[in-house]
């Protein structure tokens, strides 16, 4: 029997900042390697931390 080990990172990106979540991104995957992890899982738009352009933007979708 095979099995494989999944780490899921539940962690909010760092707003619009692709070096910052890089460097995030290393730390995660080398603690989930440390507890034997076999692949990492990350939330959507993580590595650009995408944000949206204002902070009510997704308030009212159709405006």
């Amino acid at each position: 029997m095979v099995t494989l080990k999944v780490a899921l990172v539940q962690q909010q990106a760092v707003p619009n900042d692709k070096e910052a979540n890089l460097n995030l991104s290393i730390q995660y995957i080398k603690e989930a390697h440390r507890k034997g992890a076999d692949l990492v899982l990350f939330p959507e738009m993580w590595s650009n931390g995408y944000a949206p352009p204002f902070d009510t933007a997704f308030d009212e979708p159709m405006d």
